[in-house]
C-alpha cells in the first residue's frame, strides 16, 4: 500500500507541473531546474559549435577563391594578349578623348568628361573577350576536374582575375582626369559616379565573358561569341532610333542594354537601378556558369 501511495503522489505532482510549448508547438511540462541548468547550458553551447563551424567553413572558401585567383593572376601576366588588351583599354579611350574630342584645339576643348566615359562599354566589346576566352576554353576537360576546388571557387576566381585587371586600368585612367583638371575645372562628382558605377558593369561584363569561355572548347570562338554579344547588348538602345514610332522597342532596347545603363553615371548621376541591373546580371552569368559546369561533371 506505501508503495502505491508513492505512485499515486507522483503521478499527481507530474500532472500538476506547468507546461509550455515547444517551438514545434507541443506542450512540455516545465520545471525551473530544467529551464536553468540543462536546455539553457544545450543551447548556448550549440550555438557556438554552429557558429565555429560556419566561421571555419567560410575561411575555407575564401582560401580556395584565393588559389584560383592567384592561379589565374599569374597565367595573365603570362599572357601577351592580356597586355596588348591592357595597352588598348588605357590608350584607346584617351587617344578618343583628346585627339578624336579635339582637345588641343583652341575653342574646342572641354573638361567634361563624358565623352570620355562614355567609350568604355565600346572599348570593351573588343577587351574583355581578350581578357576572358583563356579562363575556361583552354582547360574545361582537364584541369577543371582535376583540382581540389570547389566549382564555386573556381569561377569566383577566374571571375576576380578579369575584374582586377579592369580595376587597374581603371585606376591608371585617373591619370585622364586628373591631366585634363589643370586646364579646367573637372567636375569631381562626375568623375566618382562613373568610376563607381563602371566598376559594376566590368563586373558584368567579365561574367558574361567567363560564360561564353564556358559555352565553347576553343579560345577563338569565345572570344568570337563574346564580341558579338557584348556589341549586341551594347548597341541595342541605338536601334529604335532609326525608326519612327518605336517607344515601346526603345523602352525595352534600354532596359537590356548595357551602355545605356551607364550613360547616367558618365553625366555625374548615380542611379541604384543601374547598380541593381549591373549586380542581377554579374549574378546572374555567375550562377549559369556554375550550373554549366555541374552539368557537364554529371555527364562526364
Amino acid at each position: 500500500m506505501n508503495k502505491n501511495t508513492e505512485n499515486l503522489e507522483k503521478m499527481q505532482n507530474y500532472s500538476t507541473k506547468p507546461q509550455v510549448k515547444n517551438k514545434a508547438g507541443k506542450k512540455e511540462n516545465f520545471t525551473g531546474e530544467q529551464s536553468v541548468n540543462h536546455p539553457g547550458d544545450f543551447s548556448a553551447s550549440s550555438t557556438v559549435k554552429n557558429a565555429g563551424f560556419s566561421s571555419v567553413s567560410i575561411n575555407f572558401q575564401l582560401k580556395q577563391i584565393g588559389i584560383a585567383l592567384k592561379k589565374e593572376l599569374f597565367a595573365a601576366f603570362l599572357s601577351p594578349a592580356v597586355y596588348i588588351a591592357v595597352l588598348l583599354f588605357i590608350i584607346a579611350p584617351s587617344i578618343n578623348y583628346f585627339f578624336a574630342g579635339q582637345f588641343f584645339i583652341a575653342g574646342k576643348a572641354t573638361s567634361d568628361l563624358r565623352n570620355f566615359y562614355n567609350f568604355f562599354p565600346y572599348i570593351c566589346i573588343l577587351i574583355i573577350p581578350v581578357l576572358t576566352m583563356h579562363l575556361w576554353a583552354a582547360e574545361i576537360n582537364g584541369l577543371v576536374f582535376a583540382l581540389p576546388l570547389s566549382t564555386g571557387a573556381l569561377v569566383l576566381g577566374k571571375w576576380l582575375c578579369s575584374l582586377i585587371i579592369l580595376v587597374l586600368c581603371q585606376i591608371f585612367l585617373l591619370l585622364v582626369p586628373v591631366c585634363v583638371n589643370r586646364f579646367g575645372a573637372v567636375d569631381w562628382g562626375q568623375i566618382f559616379a562613373a568610376n563607381f558605377v563602371i566598376l559594376f558593369y566590368f563586373a558584368a561584363v567579365c561574367a558574361l565573358g567567363q560564360f561564353f569561355s564556358l559555352v565553347t572548347k576553343s579560345q577563338v570562338t569565345a572570344a568570337i561569341l563574346c564580341t558579338i554579344v557584348l556589341a549586341l547588348i551594347n548597341c541595342v538602345h541605338l536601334v529604335p532610333l532609326y525608326f519612327s514610332n518605336a517607344k515601346t522597342a526603345a523602352k525595352l532596347a534600354n532596359a537590356v542594354s548595357f551602355a545605356w545603363h551607364f550613360d547616367a553615371a558618365s553625366k555625374g548621376i548615380l542611379d541604384s537601378r543601374d547598380i541593381f541591373f549591373y549586380s542581377i546580371c554579374t549574378a546572374a552569368f555567375l550562377l549559369a556558369s556554375v550550373f554549366l559546369i555541374e552539368w557537364r561533371k554529371e555527364k562526364a
